[in-house]
């Protein structure tokens, strides 16, 4: 279809060296991410929304805002996935906790706010329960700052 485009070439001929491209560049762009997290921000505030598409795909997105040491603010996507299973809070909330290792932020999130949707509550008091136990009060260092 592109190719019967005038005037257009497209720089690969497989969808394999595309989706190569864009997994690489993903990655890149994903470890710029991890090391400015771990440099310009002590703390970190998420706001996610889960739906479901017309097609009846489960989304989840998690963008992130923090203020950097010279209080300049910044806001990214951190992830947009599909929901794997229900739309179950202790689902979307398995989606976060894996990104807040994958990032290094765990201790970070002061965080989180969200719709009213009936979900959200077991997703709060799931991540709540799990960097509590992961990080356990009498650690003096890398305690969580999130609390439900």
């Amino acid at each position: 279809m592109i190719n019967d485009i005038p005037g257009i070439s497209m720089p690969f001929k497989s969808r394999t060296t595309l989706t190569t491209r864009i997994s690489t560049e993903f990655e890149l762009d994903r470890q710029k991410l991890i090391q400015d997290l771990a440099i310009s921000s002590q703390t970190i505030a998420l706001s996610l929304d889960g739906w479901t598409s017309k097609n009846d795909i489960s989304i989840l997105a998690v963008i992130g805002h923090w203020l950097t040491e010279d209080f300049v603010y910044k806001e990214r996507v951190l992830e947009f996935a599909e929901i794997k299973g229900p739309k179950s809070g202790e689902n979307m909330a398995r989606i976060v906790l894996e990104l807040l290792q994958e990032l290094d932020i765990e201790c970070k999130v002061i965080t989180i706010t969200s719709d009213n949707a009936s979900n959200n509550k077991t997703l709060i008091d799931t991540i709540d329960s799990s960097l509590v136990e992961h990080f356990p009060s009498s650690s003096l260092s890398n305690v969580p700052r999130f609390h439900s």
